[in-house]
């Protein structure tokens, strides 16, 4: 028997995650509608085969292929769907998980109305380590359908809400004939506005897919590649993208190319877009401990929507510019291979070196330094106490906190370092 739908899960060394995440589909077999799940692995070299085999075994419907080579996540992601059979489709991140109630309904839709190609529907960024939904992404009020008759009113829609189509329910057929390669990791858009041509798109408040943002406490996840795409989604690669869609609809709609009456207005929609999703990014960025990154990412925003409360640049101060700062201590030691260990000098308190033993325990911080050439030196402040850089340490060996927070500044809240 055809299976109805296909969970199709790309996956890379997560054997562990990937197991878990099996696991957790069992829950589908309460419904008794036929399904299977394709997993496509990308050529892991950890014990990802065995684990997948050892679930077949209780597992019938789930189905196992393995790349000869890495063929990158594209690649892979177009692998699972190919592959899978069912005359509906689902991705799924081998580290994320489903609603099963939530998506039985979306896939009963889907069945009683066969021009749809595809429903699109809101996700949930979830802690799964303390089972609680974090924040969600779509901000329309009503569910809402496009035919391929209205492609400037589907455009309309997408720029105002600042809609990511990424998870979707899919009819197979329909996604395949969609499926176009592009040289960027954001087809998500261009897939969208080919499957409003092929058939109606709808976009749903109901969530079926949680974004594990936060791991279950025995996991740790090794790569990221929602996080990895940070820069992508707020820049060129996603402006791309954007600009790509609004030529398809401006055509389909009859015109050779964004009418000049409209063309500022187009430009600011894509600006406003990109500008919408850098304060999550900046979130996601501190959440990744990148902070250097969320630092980039806040001047970004303050660029453009200001500084905001008192309150407000307090906290840009201790959670982005603080540990940006010492961010660029970390990798600045990691840059110089002829060092040892990292001294720190004139800090009144423990909350440096508190700080540098839970996020960078590989750098020793050490006490005394009889042989200052083979350490690095943070002081808090340029020439503390009237030291200087003498007594045979390397200029280019020595960083001064102050500095380094003011080469790092977020916004002109003043920093006081006594405490310290």
């Amino acid at each position: 028997m055809q299976p109805l739908f296909s969970i199709c899960i790309p996956t890379y060394n997560r054997a562990e995650l990937l197991e878990y995440c099996l696991e957790q589909l069992r829950e589908l077999e309460r419904f008794r509608k036929p399904f299977e799940i394709v997993v496509s692995d990308n050529a892991s070299t950890d014990d990802t085969r065995q684990r997948v085999e050892a679930k077949q075994a209780i597992l019938p419907y789930l189905r196992y292929s393995c790349q000869r080579a890495n063929v990158g996540a594209a690649g892979n992601y177009q692998s699972a769907i190919r592959k899978a059979t069912g005359k509906l489709v689902i991705y799924l991140a081998d580290d994320d998980s489903i609603i099963p109630e939530n998506l039985i309904q979306h896939i009963a839709r889907m069945e009683g109305e066969p021009d749809l190609a595809a429903v699109y529907t809101d996700w949930i960024a979830y802690d799964d380590d303390r089972k609680f939904e974090l924040h969600r992404y779509f901000h329309f009020d009503q569910p809402v359908s496009f035919d391929r008759e209205h492609p400037l009113e589907l455009i309309n829609f997408i720029f105002t809400y600042q809609i990511y189509p990424e998870i979707a329910v899919y009819r197979r057929a329909a996604f395949l004939q969609a499926f176009r390669h592009v040289k960027h990791s954001l087809p998500f858009h261009l897939w969208m506005y080919r499957l409003s041509r092929l058939g109606r798109i709808a976009f749903e408040l109901m969530p079926f897919y949680r974004e594990n943002r936060v791991l279950n406490k025995q996991f740790r996840r090794t790569h990221w590649a929602n996080m990895e795409l940070n820069l992508s989604i707020i820049g060129d690669e996603q402006r791309n993208a954007l600009e790509s869609l609004l030529l398809l609809a401006f055509q389909d709609a009859g015109f050779a190319q964004v009418p000049d009456d409209q063309a500022a207005k187009a430009k600011q929609m894509i600006d406003r877009f990109l500008h919408a999703r850098v304060g999550l990014e900046v979130q996601r960025a501190i959440g990744a401990k990148n902070w250097i990154l969320a630092l980039e990412l806040r001047q970004r925003h303050i660029l453009w929507y200001g500084p905001g409360s008192l309150e407000e640049q307090k906290r840009d101060v201790l959670q982005i510019a603080f540990p940006a700062a010492l961010q660029a201590v970390s990798e600045t030691y990691q840059g110089l291979s002829d060092v040892d260990g990292l001294l720190l000098r004139g800090f009144q308190s423990n909350e440096v070196h508190g700080f540098f033993r839970a996020q960078f325990p590989k750098i020793p911080l050490v006490a005394v330094a009889p042989d200052r050439n083979n350490i690095l030196i943070l002081y808090r402040e340029a020439f503390p106490e009237r030291e200087d850089t003498s007594g045979g340490t390397r200029p280019g060996y020595v960083l001064y906190l102050d500095q380094l927070l003011e080469t790092y500044r977020v916004g002109k809240t003043p920093i006081n370092l006594s405490q310290l």
